[in-house]
């Protein structure tokens, strides 16, 4: 008999469940979701103790344990553990299948042998890093949906009129038969394993006398019900009683469109051969008794999410929040206070607790960043795969290395990687990649001893080869040329080797594994679960393309697909963990509370992922060709069902999640990106306020509340938070009134200081933090927020190094009084330096209090300026390689430039198949900005005779103070430096590439509002002259801003000209082709200057005073309010991040506090 038990989720389900196989007393296997495994295992233990010790008062205790028969009976399993335990009885364990990662190794190997020529539609995409993942997945899809390689073509007839799709589903259908000739008679794909454990159901003893609970699915692939109708018919001839039972969320004829889900698995069920859907099928709602008390709201909401016309809520919404935040970091901020608020207050656990948010990507690590400051761990329920690990990233970058023979951009990836043997020097790979830029190493350089002696201080040229400190420093980096080239040198030397004695890929993998073995030891990773992962990907290379001849192309492009298939997911440290996920992949048992981040447009409900190969209005066009979609035999309607259950899927995980809290909800959404866009509401919103919403006050309708900006009124939490809020508080009020909160929070941190009270946590502030709050009332006492900070606390705030003019006897230095000199030196960089002379109270806020929300989000391949500096360093470097200038074609530029885009995004497969719009669009955008960028250096280096030119170059500029001390150090990089003889001297120009509209005003030079082109070009004389002992060792004559971006895209003469001040003769030779020129004097301002020398050499003495003026303030406390306004596109304010902060209201000195 098949059971099929429907209802809502105000119903206990799981209790509804195991009273059933308690009171029936026999042998039982649940089956689940693959994510709800370990829930439902301790589900069931819960209610297997609160039944038995119901049923017998002797077990009845004060902490009863379960019965140690509780479960004999019962087993929890997902479907592939079930098919594990089948073949375990009848055999299939020894059987080769292929799993997802096997499969992708084989479809590379199927698609590198197609003739591309052949592809109508992906002909391009064949070879590409992620197509054979994508038509995997697609692969796998159909599959499980019962369709084959004759299905799919015959699809592909019946949509001859729609030429894309006709030519999308042609191709597929080749490789997708070409992918089952390369299984047949050898392996079997895990799809394939579904089927051979259908065919072995019916002889299980086993499966013999048992009943069947299936719970939690949604819905199910046409593999699925295969198993489900042959578990019905295995019970239906064995007649022996034992039952199939589905457990699903439906309503009857209430809220289809809701529970449609639940319609389609009544429907398909009724279809199944062999089962009569009148006598062998019984429908039933599972009984109110199961009703799960809570509020009234609660209930309220379940009742009428999703309902088309919702009613209104009459009484009194107590349980539920739905807070607007400004953005991503007030929303975690304003979650954060109420987790904790649930957890001291009402006294919950964090397992009672769990989050939902769709933007995990954005929004996660911001939670876990505020959330840690608490004192809060969180558990992030997600899979991460291995292929960014970095023993992974080592193993590929070793590889790649050899590959491209020794190309200086994968060898300084590779010791670059924590796993290298340089990683344990300090500076050791600094010192090595920047004498390799220098010098220009490439290929075989890398393998012989480098020669290239660099001058010394105090030396002059030409003297160093007699040198005995010269010659130390050359056999220095030689020494750490060979610890770094060392093991890619065993590796070449493995490779050649195999390639000799013809070696298959088998043997090869053996040698191989024993290399990464080594290196596994060696770092104690023998044992984890990554280090297995690799070896089982490798385990598939050998088994299924072993045989073939040894080739490093080969091998690699199967280990690198292989590695990027899997996998791994997080395990909970403990059994109380506050657990963060998605709606779809969350499977919580009962909870007290949800929190909801992210409740925006577009995120929940979340747009469905889909195969990008065929997209969702093509999957229409299938169905329409397939009659009504309706004839549920048609091998078509599994795709079609499947499509159309993604958004079904979707809204009953929102109604699950939001079902399941049993006394509070809180919901949040922003108004703002990261970059100021508007973001909108999620309609789930608009629901909620025609269900809760004041009907009778139009005033007061809305129930939204506005998340607070700042935490003025903060609560005492955690030391760190408490540090911050009160510095915040002491720098913004001119009062020193306290109130009962600050007087709270300087008592709390003095007692932990002091370890006499504090929290039951142990937390470390370390000493500099404990002597911070000592400061903090030194701040407080100041009359006025444009009163410097005393020396101490400027030493506190900034001081990289301190050093003491003054101490006391025998205990060292008196830390308690507050008149003592500091002498302190500075770590900057010029952006900071701009910050600060733009406005110091921006910089005391940002550098000295660094408050949590400050904090940037961290990108991955969205980071798009990073994205393009790197391709436009590599191509320059790549060009500079054998001089290639002269030489290069377009199509050459183009080429590299593809291949650059391709090997410097983290995310290839999202870059090749983007998962949005958006993304598509800035990386075809991005593509397109470097490859015009590079045609016009092309042709400034073929027209323009350079000595040469430098890339990514670091400096270090002193700043002297009192007795010729380093006050100060500004270091930094410079994106590129053009050297060239002029009139037997060497001078230099430096290009900065920008991605916004960097325009050159000698006006923001002179107000200090633009500082970095000019202190790029001292400090590189500067070093200059610390090297030679040469005041003209080396001198600039030009500092150009060019603009990476499209604004000029339908000018192509006008598009990425050089924007900045050049001496006219300079100007002359680079001429206006690549350059904004214009001859002006130092009193106009213009985006490009061409000047006198000595106009050229004020702007270089103005811009160093400035700089050691800048210096000398903030080692000074200078903290005032003062923000440059210079026009409107030199605006201090204009993206000021801490607005909420200071409350500047536009007049100078005054300071507005809420």
């Amino acid at each position: 008999m098949i059971n099929i038990f429907y209802g809502r989720e105000n119903l206990n389900k799981e209790e509804f469940i195991y009273r059933q196989i308690f009171d029936r007393n026999r042998k039982s296997i649940v089956i689940v979701p693959d994510q709800y495994g370990l829930e439902a295992e301790k589900t069931a233990l819960k209610y297997a103790r609160l039944y038995f010790h119901s049923q017998s008062k002797e077990h009845v205790s004060k902490d009863p344990q379960p019965s140690p028969i509780s479960l004999v009976n019962v087993e929890i399993k997902t479907f592939s553990r079930l098919m594990h335990d089948v073949f375990s009885e009848l055999g299939g364990l020894n059987t080769v299948y292929v799993d997802r990662v096997g499969r992708e190794i084989i479809l590379s190997k199927v698609l590198r042998e197609l003739d591309y020529k052949q592809m109508r539609a992906f002909a391009n995409q064949i070879g590409k890093p992620g197509f054979a993942k994508i038509v995997g997945d697609f692969i796998s899809q159909v599959k499980l949906e019962n369709l084959s390689p004759k299905d799919i073509l015959e699809m592909a007839e019946l949509s001859r009129e729609e030429v894309e799709l006709h030519s999308k589903l042609s191709d597929l259908g080749v490789i997708f038969e070409a992918y089952e000739k390369a299984l047949a008679g050898t392996f079997s794909d895990n799809e394939d394993r579904y089927t051979s454990f259908i065919n072995k159901i019916e002889s299980s003893h086993y499966l013999e006398s048992t009943d069947f609970w299936i719970y939690g699915f949604d819905s199910f692939t046409g593999k699925a019900y295969r198993i489900i109708e042959a578990l019905a018919n295995k019970m239906k001839n064995s007649n022996d009683g034992s039952n199939l039972n589905l457990v699903i969320s439906y309503d009857g004829a209430n809220r289809e469109h809701l529970f449609k889900a639940g319609t389609a698995i009544i429907t398909k069920v009724k279809s199944l051969e062999g089962i009569d859907a009148d006598s062998d099928i019984r429908i039933s709602p599972i009984s109110d008794e199961y009703k799960i008390a809570k509020p009234e709201d609660l209930s309220h909401l379940e009742a009428n999410l999703y309902k088309l016309n919702p009613e209104h809520f009459e009484g009194r919404r107590e349980n539920i929040r739905i807070i607007r935040a400004q953005n991503a970091y007030y929303e975690a901020e304003a979650c954060a206070a109420h987790i904790r608020q649930l957890l001291r207050e009402r006294k919950f656990r964090n397992r009672d607790i769990a989050i939902l948010c769709n933007d995990g990507d954005s929004r996660i690590s911001i939670l876990k960043r505020i959330l840690k400051d608490y004192d809060i761990d969180l558990f992030v329920d997600s899979r991460k795969p291995i292929s960014k690990e970095p023993f992974v990233r080592y193993l590929i970058s070793a590889l790649e290395a050899v590959k491209k023979k020794y190309s200086t951009y994968y060898v300084i990836n590779f010791i670059k990687n924590p796993f290298a043997t340089l990683s344990t020097e300090d500076l050791a790979v600094e010192r090595l990649e920047n004498y390799v830029h220098r010098h220009k190493i490439q290929g075989s350089m890398w393998k012989k001893p480098f020669v290239y002696i660099e001058s010394l201080p105090g030396r002059n040229r030409g003297d160093d080869d007699e040198d005995e400190e010269a010659q130390d420093r050359l056999a220095e980096i030689n020494r750490l040329r060979e610890l770094a080239i060392n093991p890619l040198i065993r590796l070449e030397e493995l490779v050649k080797f195999s390639k000799q004695e013809g070696a298959t890929i088998k043997d090869f993998a053996r040698r191989y594994f024993e290399y990464m073995k080594e290196i596994a030891i060696a770092n104690k990773i023998e044992n984890d679960v990554m280090w297995k992962s690799v070896i089982s990907v490798l385990d598939q290379i050998v088994e299924l393309i072993g045989y073939e001849n040894f080739n490093i192309d080969i091998f690699s492009e199967a280990f690198y697909t292989g590695l990027e298939a899997v996998t791994v997911g997080n395990t909970p440290p403990s059994v109380d963990d506050l657990l963060v996920g998605s709606t779809q992949r969350t499977r919580t048992g009962p909870i007290k509370a949800l929190v909801v981040l992210g409740m925006n447009e577009g995120l929940i409900p979340k747009q469905p992922e889909q195969n990008n190969l065929i997209t969702r209005y093509e999957i229409s066009l299938i169905e329409k060709q397939n009659s009504d979609g309706s004839n549920f035999d048609s091998p078509f309607h599994g795709l079609v069902a499947k499509t159309e259950n993604l958004d079904m899927e979707e809204r009953l995980a929102i109604y699950r999640n939001f079902s399941k809290p049993t006394e509070d909800i809180w919901i949040s959404f922003i108004s703002n990106n990261i970059r100021g866009e508007e973001q909108l509401p999620s309609e789930l919103v608009d629901d909620f306020e025609k269900m809760f919403g004041d009907e009778k006050n139009a005033a007061a309708t809305s129930i939204v509340e506005q998340a607070p900006v700042s935490r003025n009124n903060f609560i005492v939490e955690s030391p760190m938070g408490t540090l911050t809020n009160l510095a915040r508080f002491y720098s913004l009020n001119e009062s020193s009134n306290i109130t009962p909160e600050l007087a709270a929070g300087e008592e709390w941190l003095e007692a932990f200081k002091n370890k006499t009270a504090g929290p039951n946590q142990t937390i470390n502030l370390g000493t500099r933090n404990l002597d911070a709050i000592d400061m903090l009332k030194n701040i407080r006492d100041y009359e006025h927020i444009d009163k410097p900070l005393d020396a101490r606390l400027t030493a506190m705030l900034y001081s990289s190094e301190r050093h003491k003019s003054e101490s006391t006897d025998a205990g060292g230095t008196d830390i308690s009084q507050n008149d003592k000199k500091e002498d302190i030196t500075l770590r900057l960089s010029p952006s900071r330096l701009e910050q600060f002379s733009r406005c110091p109270y921006r910089y005391f806020v940002n550098f000295g209090i660094k408050p949590a929300s400050s904090e940037p989000i961290e990108y991955k391949s969205t980071d798009i300026g990073t994205f393009m500096h790197d391709v436009m360093e590599n191509f320059c470097l790549w060009a500079d390689d054998g001089d290639k200038w002269t030489e290069l074609e377009p199509d050459e530029v183009h080429e590299k430039l593809d291949l650059l885009v391709d090997e410097f995004s983290e995310k290839n497969l999202s870059i090749l198949f983007p998962q949005t719009g958006q993304e598509r669009y800035i990386t075809e955008r991005v593509r397109g900005i470097v490859k015009r960028a590079a045609e016009k250096i092309v042709g400034f280096r073929r027209d323009v005779k350079l000595s040469r030119s430098e890339y990514e170059k670091g400096f270090e500029y002193k700043i002297y103070g009192e007795n010729e001390k380093p006050a100060a150090t500004v270091k930094g990089f410079v994106d590129r430096i053009d050297y060239m003889d002029f009139k037997d001297e060497q001078i230099f120009t430096i290009v900065d590439y920008k991605t916004g509209k960097n325009s050159f005003k000698g006006k923001y030079i002179e107000s200090g509002y633009d500082l970095q082109l000019f202190i790029y070009v001292a400090a590189i004389e500067a070093g200059a002259r610390e090297k030679y002992r040469d005041s003209n060792a080396l001198k600039g004559m030009g500092a150009f801003y060019i603009n990476l971006n499209d604004e000029n895209r339908n000018n192509k003469k006008g598009e990425f000209m050089m924007s900045g001040a050049v001496v006219d003769e300079i100007g002359e030779i680079i001429g206006a082709k690549y350059a904004k020129l214009v001859q002006t004097s130092r009193d106009k301002a213009y985006p490009a200057e061409s000047m006198s020398q000595e106009d050229f050499e004020k702007y270089k003495t103005d811009v160093s005073q400035r700089v050691t003026e800048l210096c000398n303030s903030i080692m000074s406390g200078d903290i005032a309010i003062r923000p440059l306004k210079i026009d409107a596109d030199a605006d201090a304010c204009k993206y000021c991040e801490f607005g909420d902060i200071c409350r500047y209201s536009g007049y100078y000195n005054k300071v507005v506090v809420g």
